[in-house]
């Protein structure tokens, strides 16, 4: 009896999980980046920011880019001094990840109410996660502005 109180496989957490990660793989094979420079399949992007060229000073989201590609390459410290939101985010993606395909495999053998508990603590902890990254962002910035 106890085990219809069980649920089904419900593939579509590891789908999301799969959607967080690949890009991450696929990222880390074909792009790369210095502290100054982003490159793509080899080829340098010449692009700036352009918020930095009509006020002259850096907008929050300047470094990230090559803060989150550094960081899938390992050059954490690199990409923390570039901007500490680039290693959060691929942290946090990454975790959240890894926390859709645990669910998707703890439901099929936990209840749908354990199942929905551990469902409700991932969404709490990414949203309070997304926090701190928002939080990093506005650090930074403010610290490089002033």
């Amino acid at each position: 009896m106890m085990h219809g109180l069980r649920g089904k496989l419900n593939f579509t957490p590891g789908v999301v999980g799969l959607a967080l990660v690949v890009p991450l793989a696929l990222l880390r094979l074909l792009a790369s980046a210095s502290t100054e420079r982003v490159y793509v399949v080899g080829r340098e992007l010449h692009w700036g920011c352009a918020f930095q060229k009509m006020f002259g000073i850096p907008c929050p989201n300047c470094g990230l880019t090559r803060g989150v590609l550094l960081s899938l390459h390992g050059q954490f410290a690199e990409a923390w001094a570039l901007n500490p939101a680039g290693p959060l985010i691929v942290l946090g993606v990454l975790l959240l990840g890894l926390a859709m395909f645990f669910l998707t495999f703890y439901q099929a053998s936990h209840t749908p109410h354990a199942a929905g508990r551990i469902h409700r603590h991932i969404r709490v902890g990414s949203s309070a996660y997304a926090g701190v990254v928002v939080v990093a962002l506005a650090v930074h910035w403010l610290a490089e502005v002033f």
